[in-house]
């Protein structure tokens, strides 16, 4: 007998096992990675911000919005809706300085005062003095 009858010359048997690890590896990176390519888009999609619902801020948000004080001496005595029972810009004014505020970050000239005008002329406040949003809007209805 020849030395080399004892060798056989066949192929390893296939390792299903190993491959199909592989395959569960890969696929899902995959889907990993489409996932994680998802939420970038979705989140860097510049698009219309919705009146309701929301969004959680992974990191902190700043924006360089101009500062009005509801105390400040120009409108804190003015009443809020023009009613002296509703109270006044200087103690009952936040909201009014807030929309005031986000106005002027989008380049709309006004303050809290004359924003405390506007609404009033277009009655923008219910009988409490809280603010109708949406004639808020009517100030700049083109933004």
């Amino acid at each position: 007998m020849c030395a080399f009858q004892n060798l056989r010359l066949t192929q390893p048997p296939l390792q299903f096992g190993a491959l199909k690890r592989r395959w569960f590896f890969i696929s899902s990176l995959l889907v990993l990675l489409v996932a994680v390519l998802a939420v970038h888009i979705d989140w860097t999609w510049k698009r219309k911000l919705s009146p309701r619902g929301g969004r959680y801020f992974f990191h902190r948000v700043e924006l360089a919005v101009p500062s009005f004080r509801q105390s400040d001496e120009k409108w804190r005595d003015d009443p809020l809706g023009g009613i002296e029972a509703n109270g006044t810009l200087g103690g009952e004014g936040c909201a009014v300085a807030a929309a005031a505020m986000v106005f002027k970050f989008y380049g709309v000239e006004t303050d809290p005062q004359q924003l405390n005008w506007f609404l009033t002329a277009v009655n923008g406040y219910t009988e409490q003095g809280w603010i109708y949003w949406d004639r808020a809007a009517w100030f700049a209805p083109d933004r």
